[in-house]
């Protein structure tokens, strides 16, 4: 499979022939490591500041450029012409073959100016003519150079293309190592302006590209020259794309990466991104404290919050102390990513990070991402925020909301108490919705009723989830009577059920989102305000585009219409 940059499409792409051609690109087999790069900008030529080529593919054999055209082609002496889907013809004022030549031509110029890897690299390019037979072969367009709607197999097309153009410039180019890929690669992504959301795993269908704001591209942009970055955010500020971006960026520059997360569901979507790479080790705390000191599972059930706070760090801390200096650097890493670090930054836990990080957290490279306003489990975070400070650092704040619909943040800010984040202008939408009970029978009609109306919608119910102060064997919704209602609980052996809506506690899904979430909250919800808030607040934020409340008429009187 190859890695496509971006992960999907972006919806602003309004040709056919490119998002057809992308899914091509997707399940093509030219080898482990091989990328395909979309919308890639390239520095230009006299009389053209930049060009663009549609696709880039780096694979062993080198790198082609590819140009589509969809619909119908013409050339007239020497001119050429396109006929849009509406019959309409209008001329291009560019051959695609001059198009692309001079783009290859600027792109190679520049990559052998700024990446030293010593190589012949092989640049070659290609014409991409997906809706027609292109039979009219000439001196300019021989046949090796065309892909077009009779082309069966793009991988053999491609392996045409790179020995067609071996009659080139290099006889005998070399072939590209993985590692040569992966440094390619990291380079012309920093020319990208759009990063793919992480993919929750958790299987929601819906996936989309989020345009970083100004204050995400100034933070991604510091990353190279800091090597202790304290990044605080909002929900839906883009924490954990940024962190996944950062940690990718550390891989392709040959370090190895320790990715750190408390939340387990978490932790298996930033799995899925990375498990094609060898540098990065994406692990919980817990977790990694066991893999080195074992569990105790008689010690665990009998206090768990003793043994997981206190006592198996305590194990970790001694086991790395006992340790030569000489044991210890072959376990450490180059870099520590921690994200969700508001659950993580307790003292006894910084120590222990410590030890894993080549040169400490004083003189070695690091990245914090957090947001205090999902603290639901560290009290000592201030003490953990006070401590990493002492440390030399850069502090970035991430003030954009770029998950949420302007409804869904404003409603929460109301909610919560919190101050209103920058909302993206685009992103408007439905209204939240608010939905009262006084029993659960009236309770199971409600949500009855709300199920029926998702589906009139034709609103596929497993983009939906759930979500509880409790588990799903506490909480009212175990208590329906009807049979016809079921709920896919997420845990770690999550699956999609079509058409089954997902259940989730607040507290195993903090850190990801969905299409639309329900938020169930009964009479018997948290008491403690300053926690319930902070519950409230990180349950609201996982909805992306639609939110409802179902909650008790006590409750909408005191904290909604207050």
């Amino acid at each position: 499979m190859v890695k496509m940059i971006p992960s999907e499409i972006s919806e602003s792409t309004k040709s056919n022939a490119e998002r057809y051609f992308y899914n091509v690109l997707r399940e093509l087999d030219l080898g482990k490591t091989v990328y395909a790069l979309h919308d890639l900008s390239v520095p230009g030529h006299a009389g053209k500041s930049k060009g663009e080529i549609d696709f880039v593919v780096i694979c062993s054999m080198g790198i082609a450029c590819l140009e589509v055209k969809g619909g119908r082609l013409s050339r007239r002496d020497g001119i050429w012409y396109g006929t849009n889907r509406s019959g309409e013809e209008h001329e291009k004022i560019e051959s695609p073959e001059k198009q692309c030549s001079d783009n290859m031509y600027n792109l190679e110029k520049w990559l052998n100016t700024n990446v030293k890897i010593g190589k012949r690299i092989e640049f070659i390019y290609g014409l991409i003519f997906p809706d027609i037979s292109f039979n009219k072969i000439t001196q300019d367009i021989p046949k090796e150079r065309v892909y077009d709607k009779n082309t069966e197999d793009a991988a053999e097309y491609l392996k045409v293309l790179f020995e067609y153009s071996k009659k080139g410039k290099y006889s005998y180019p070399d072939i590209l190592t993985p590692s040569d890929i992966e440094t390619i690669a990291g380079y012309l992504l920093a020319d990208f302006d759009y990063a793919g959301t992480l993919d929750t795993r958790l299987g929601y269908t819906e996936k989309k590209i989020i345009q970083l704001t100004d204050s995400q591209k100034k933070a991604l942009n510091m990353y190279s020259g800091n090597k202790h970055l304290l990044v605080k955010g909002g929900a839906g500020t883009g924490k954990s794309i940024i962190a996944s971006e950062y940690a990718l960026k550390c891989i392709y520059q040959g370090k190895r990466v320790l990715f750190l997360a408390y939340n387990k569901n978490i932790i298996r979507s930033i799995k899925d991104k990375f498990k094609a790479s060898e540098n990065i080790k994406v692990i919980g705390l817990h977790d990694l404290f066991i893999e080195f000191v074992g569990e105790s599972q008689e010690m665990a059930d009998k206090d768990s919050a003793a043994y997981y706070n206190e006592i198996l760090p305590e194990k970790f801390n001694k086991f790395m102390c006992d340790m030569s200096e000489e044991e210890r650097v072959k376990l450490q890493y180059d870099v520590i990513v921690i994200d969700e670090a508001q659950d993580i930054l307790k003292l006894n836990y910084i120590d222990n990070i410590d030890y894993m990080l080549k040169g400490g957290l004083e003189k070695g490279q690091w990245a914090i991402f957090y947001d205090s306003r999902q603290n639901i489990y560290n009290s000592e975070l201030e003490q953990g925020l006070e401590m990493i400070s002492l440390y030399e650092h850069t502090e970035i704040e991430l003030t954009c909301n770029c998950r949420n619909t302007y409804e869904i943040a404003s409603f929460n800010a109301g909610l919560t108490g919190t101050e209103l984040p920058d909302v993206l202008e685009t992103a408007k939408g439905e209204d939240v919705g608010v939905i009262t009970y006084n029993d659960e029978t009236e309770f199971e009609g409600k949500v009855t009723e709300l199920i029926k109306l998702l589906r009139s919608e034709d609103i596929s119910l497993e983009e939906v989830v759930f979500l509880s102060f409790h588990r799903f064997e506490n909480s009212v919704l175990s208590r329906l009577k009807s049979k016809k209602i079921k709920f896919n609980i997420i845990n770690e052996n999550y699956k999609i059920r079509k058409d089954v809506p997902a259940f989730s506690t607040i507290h195993s899904f903090k850190g990801l989102d969905a299409k639309i979430v329900v938020l169930i909250i009964e009479k018997e919800s948290k008491n403690d305000d300053k926690l319930l808030k902070n519950l409230l607040y990180t349950a609201c934020s996982r909805a992306r585009t639609m939110l409802y409340v179902i909650t008790t008429e006590e409750f909408k009187e005191k904290y909604i219409n207050k």
